[in-house]
């Protein structure tokens, strides 16, 4: 996972490779920016609630409330802990420790 901000392209070009060529390997993949994903589709799944705090919103705070409250519906302890503390970590790329903590 590559991480970084809309900043970080200049004339809608990807600075991030697409491709990766060795030999006569070569691996085609699509870079996703969370920046322009909807997180309503990131939060139908629990292995893609995590990444949905930094998904488009023009409402932040309330998109970090809203992938808590959707985490707090796993059932199973364990997965849902384990999915709260990987929300953290992103979250952290986004807000402030404080407000990831409210």
């Amino acid at each position: 996972m590559v991480v970084s901000s809309p900043g970080f392209y200049k004339q809608g070009k990807s600075a991030i490779e697409e491709e990766f060529r060795t030999g006569r390997m070569v691996h085609r993949y699509q870079v996703v920016r969370l920046w322009e994903q909807d997180p309503a589709l990131l939060l139908k799944q629990p292995a893609l609630m995590p990444p949905a705090a930094l998904a488009r919103t023009d409402r932040p705070e309330q998109l970090l409330v809203r992938v808590a409250e959707r985490i707090a519906t796993i059932e199973a302890p364990g997965p849902r802990a384990n999915t709260l503390a990987y929300a953290k970590i992103l979250a952290g790329l986004r807000f402030a420790e404080t407000v990831i903590d409210e």
